[in-house]
């Protein structure tokens, strides 16, 4: 049996004045229409993280554990992309969820 999960979309399609992809040199997953900022409901973070990461089509996957969010994209990639938010900043890793343990 299928569970259902609630999720919030936090960040779902932007255009290109918004500050965040105003000041990229050229348009992001989320102004192309590519990529959704996830905020899970009643569900923690790391099974939702569970989730996301078993969904073949998602090649990148950023997790933000200051704000609770992951963000989730469908880039042409052959393999997934891992990266964990740091002030702001997204630091590629090859896990993200091992950030909350070491740091």
């Amino acid at each position: 049996m299928r569970r259902k999960l609630h999720v919030l979309i936090q960040f779902e399609v932007c255009d290109r004045h918004n500050p965040v992809e105003a000041r990229k040199p050229k348009p992001g997953y989320h102004a192309r229409g590519l990529a959704a900022d996830l905020v899970p409901l009643a569900v923690p973070l790391r099974a939702f993280y569970e989730v996301v990461r078993a969904e073949t089509r998602i090649k990148g996957i950023g997790v933000d554990h200051a704000a609770g969010y992951i963000h989730v994209d469908v880039r042409g990639a052959a393999e997934p992309v891992f990266w964990v938010y740091r002030n702001s900043r997204a630091v590629v890793t090859a896990d993200p969820l091992q950030e909350v343990a070491y740091g």
